[in-house]
């Protein structure tokens, strides 16, 4: 029997040659981590390097770790560690393992992942695995030395001839073409340079890259793909929407009768994609597991094979080492239309899709006509930068908001964009991880295909100062309270032309469809402490005014009175002429709230006639809805200025 079984493992496995048959001339292996010693548990095992047997270990004290005894045999504990599938890889430790006393079955062995080194090795072991490494090893030239690749063709090819293209320069940068590959002619397209840079020179009449299929990811960290290199026309028609806009010279699109997901996919950090235009990029109809967008921003996608991949716990989004991302820039780019400006005839899906990143910056680009969202979160984009963008006429055959954030978006800044004409929210939080601040952004006349608010924020903590937001087809600002949502500080914002109020905290009670559009309405008074953790910004009540009205001084003053949150500060709004809503247009002066919660405030520039707001911000709770209105009124008997 046991010679049957030796034959089996002699034709199952081929041994490297013999280590060593004395005890002097074993090898021996030792963890370079410190020894485990908890979790241990005992085995008998026989081990390999790469299918080639290793004598047992010397004989070391009884009862120690990895310790041999004469008439036991070798008991060996093998700390806890991932077991996979598979035969050892090169270097690393295959441990067939088999209880003590059971039989061993060499079709059934796992690979223990764990780094060891030797101690003492057969020479004939380093020859071995230096041919390996030879074999597998990409061209350094390539890898190493910062050089930069100027295409000078929007063909879509990989051959030797006398034009270096787009997919070409893309694997070179990541290491996957080898330089011997290229011709001399493609040779004379790289030189050094500061950074490894792909540089644009092509025919002016052919600057639109017609892609057969999809792009190999950027896993080049660090590399700069800059379509501005391409020289200008000499005739440029179209004028920029924007003064910091320029039409892009350079345009990544499909081929003609292709569906292709995405138009690019970033997996390396420190990746600048700068004066493009993306447009087309759709997973015709298809959407399960593509992530269709112009740009991806995400860790090395798996396999699309199920049974090539490892797959994390259910409970786990992604394995441990998808690393994502970090620092990607995109600036100057035009997404979802062509250099003309006008959109193609399929439309993309999605404008820049962050599955997994870390500080992406998107500055000074234009994103229009849409399918979806223009910009969409996943499950992490903390320091996500989305400023000088003009955001235009997207989503109204999917994803209706212009912007939808979801995940980890920690530390995320909205900051000086023009979100104007899109289908539904130009801003919507869905269920986030982490604080946003939306800062002076220009929000106008969306909603043309969706009622919904303006900006409606999940999650606490954040933060929306001095926007401009008028023309929509819901409220300005609304908050929910499922999930529950706090601290939540709205200052600084003018309001006008809408169809709600201009700010709006959602109780619990209402999680209807509606009211993760619209909001729910204004709320009464709330005094009790279980109906106001119930709402969002723990039901902070609106001001009171002391009167329905109050009289101006003859020098133009008016002093207000009332009651709000104590600690709060007291932010006071003219409201616009025969707005039915009352949106807060300008803002007139502040004033603190005492211990008391009492207030008091003199106002200049209001007329017999006009009417105020106001609205309280405390430290802990947040912002609150908008008082009920007051007016104005003239004395009677007094002249008329």
């Amino acid at each position: 029997m046991r010679n049957s079984k030796a034959a089996t493992k002699q034709n199952m496995y081929t041994p490297l040659p013999a280590l060593g048959e004395g005890p002097g001339e074993m090898a021996t292996l030792t963890k370079s981590s410190p020894p485990f010693r908890s979790g241990l548990t005992p085995f008998k095992t026989e081990d390999t390097v790469g299918g080639g047997r290793i004598p047992p270990l010397p004989p070391l004290s009884r009862g120690s770790i990895g310790s041999y005894d004469p008439e036991d045999g070798l008991y060996g504990r093998i700390p806890p560690a991932p077991l996979i599938k598979g035969g050892g890889e090169a270097g690393g430790i295959s441990r067939r393992v088999a209880k003590p006393g059971g039989s061993f079955n060499p079709l059934k062995f796992y690979s223990v992942r764990q780094p060891y080194r030797f101690q003492r090795f057969n020479p004939l072991i380093l020859v071995a695995l230096s041919v390996l490494a030879s074999a597998i090893a990409l061209p350094s030239s390539a890898q190493e030395t910062p050089w930069q690749a100027s295409v000078n063709s929007a063909a879509d090819t990989v051959q030797p001839d006398e034009f270096l293209t787009l997919r070409e320069a893309i694997l070179l940068a990541n290491g996957e073409l080898a330089l011997a590959n290229l011709s001399p002619t493609e040779l004379q397209r790289l030189s050094p340079a500061a950074r490894p840079t792909i540089a644009f020179d092509l025919p002016t009449a052919q600057t639109m890259i017609a892609l057969q299929s999809e792009l190999p990811a950027i896993a080049r960290p660090n590399l700069l793909l800059d379509g501005t290199t391409q020289p200008a026309p000499v005739d440029a028609s179209v004028a920029p929407t924007a003064p910091q806009l320029q039409p892009p010279r350079v345009a990544i699109v499909p081929a003609e009768g292709t569906a292709i997901p995405r138009g690019l996919t970033i997996t390396a950090s420190g990746v600048t994609v700068r004066g493009f235009s993306f447009a087309g990029f759709h997973s015709n109809g298809q959407t399960s597991g593509l992530l269709p967008a112009n740009i991806l921003i995400s860790h090395p996608l798996p396999p699309p094979d199920a049974n090539q991949q490892y797959i994390a716990a259910h409970h786990q989004p992604f394995m441990p080492d998808n690393l994502p991302p970090q620092d990607v820039v995109l600036e100057q780019n035009w997404f979802g239309i062509l250099p003309s400006g006008q959109p193609p005839e399929r439309r993309s899906a999605f404008g820049v899709y962050v599955l997994n990143g870390d500080r992406l910056q998107l500055r000074r680009n234009r994103f229009a006509h849409h399918s979806g969202s223009a910009i969409i979160t996943g499950f992490r984009a903390p320091g996500l930068q989305v400023v000088e963008n003009v955001i235009e006429q997207n989503g109204f055959a999917g994803m209706p908001d212009a912007l939808r954030l979801e995940g980890d978006i920690s530390g995320a800044q909205i900051q000086a964009n023009a979100i104007r004409g899109n289908a539904g929210s130009a801003l919507y939080l869905f269920k986030p991880t982490g604080r946003v601040l939306v800062v002076n952004n220009e929000i106008t006349d969306n909603g043309r295909g969706q009622s919904r608010a303006a900006i409606y924020l999940m999650g606490h903590q954040h933060e929306v100062i001095d926007n401009w937001i008028s023309g929509q087809s819901g409220p300005g600002i609304v908050v929910a309270a499922n999930p529950t949502a706090q601290g939540v500080a709205i200052v600084g914002n003018q309001f006008a032309d809408l169809q709600g109020l201009s700010i709006d905290l959602v109780t619990q009670l209402n999680v209807d469809v509606q009211t993760y559009d619209q909001g729910d309405g204004r709320n009464p008074p709330l005094s009790h402490h279980h109906r106001r953790r119930q709402t969002a910004n723990y039901g902070i009540n609106a001001p009171r005014f002391a009167s329905p009205e109050f009289l101006p001084l003859p020098s133009g003053q008016v002093t207000v009175l009332g009651q709000a949150e104590p600690g709060a500060q007291v932010d006071f709004y003219q409201l616009a002429a025969g707005d039915e809503w009352g949106a807060l247009s300008r803002l007139l002066g502040s004033a603190s709230v005492n211990e008391s919660g009492q207030f008091a405030a003199t106002l200049m520039g209001l007329g017999p006639g006009e009417r105020l707001s106001a609205i309280a911000t405390h430290p802990d709770y947040g912002t609150s809805e908008p008082a009920l209105p007051v007016e104005i009124r003239p004395l009677v008997g007094a002249e008329s200025p």
